[in-house]
């Protein structure tokens, strides 16, 4: 990605505001995909699955 100092800040503001209506999980709406997605990658000591389901609710 080029920036240029006006017009990409435009686009991407833009980009954002209209992926909203997209559907969960695509666009920029990650939602809960977001605690399984660290639940993966860097989970804390003692984190089973359950505690990324609770997480998951909190964050919908």
């Amino acid at each position: 990605m080029n920036w240029f100092p006006l017009v990409t800040f435009w686009q991407v503001l833009v980009d954002m505001t209209a992926a909203l209506d997209v559907p969960a999980g695509h666009g920029h709406r990650y939602g809960a995909n977001i605690a399984d997605g660290w639940a993966a990658v860097a989970p804390p000591p003692g984190w089973a699955a359950g505690d990324t389901l609770r997480l998951r609710a909190l964050l919908t």
